[in-house]
């Protein structure tokens, strides 16, 4: 059974976007209720690799991710949670938590990008410190809408839709590419599409 601390908060894959301001992969993490919305930047190959996983492109060699899996399975081991655990100077940090197939469990400090990258690939569940919710959540839709009442303004809700509305163009979705383009992607990553910092 997944564990995990109280002060920690399940999110979902919500999509994978383009900064249209710095032209950089985005993944995005949303909790149930769609209130909580996490945009972390990551590198191109990063991204292409979430990607191949979630499009089930086959690759001619297995990637860093896919033999990381390999690894874990014929070793016994599964992956219980990743977490994305703080966030500093605009850097987030995150946790893998392994068990071992005597139960041992082993946490790993890594990059949320290879986390994310991991845990789609094992289909396990992504969680994200609270504090780390709180700093980092961006609003893409109005969470109080006109039909649902509320004590806004109509000067407070203009302000809100404006907001929502700018959130939501500053991300342009990379859902629509086909596996060829992705392929077409892959095939051109050069050395430095592998500096970021997440």
């Amino acid at each position: 059974m997944t564990k995990k601390s109280a002060r920690e908060i399940q999110l979902w894959f919500h999509g994978l976007v383009l900064d249209t301001l710095t032209q950089a992969p985005v993944v995005l993490l949303r909790d149930e209720s769609g209130q909580i919305n996490i945009p972390i930047w990551i590198g191109m190959a990063e991204a292409t690799s979430i990607a191949t996983a979630l499009k089930e492109i086959p690759s001619y060699r297995p990637l860093t991710h896919d033999f990381l899996k390999t690894v874990l399975t014929l070793l016994g081991g599964t992956v219980d949670n990743v977490c994305i655990t703080k966030i500093e100077d605009g850097t987030f940090y995150a946790e893998t938590r392994l068990k071992g197939k005597d139960d041992t469990t082993f946490v790993i400090d890594c990059r949320p990008s290879d986390a994310i990258a991991l845990a789609v690939r094992v289909n396990c569940p992504i969680f994200v410190n609270e504090e780390v919710a709180k700093q980092s959540s961006v609003r893409l839709e109005p969470i109080v809408s006109e039909s649902e009442g509320g004590h806004e303004s109509s000067e407070e809700k203009k302000e809100s839709h404006e907001e929502d509305q700018a959130a939501e163009t500053k991300f342009q979705t990379l859902q629509h590419l086909d596996k060829d383009k992705w392929k077409e992607i892959l095939e051109k990553l050069s050395p430095d599409d592998f500096k970021h910092k997440h």
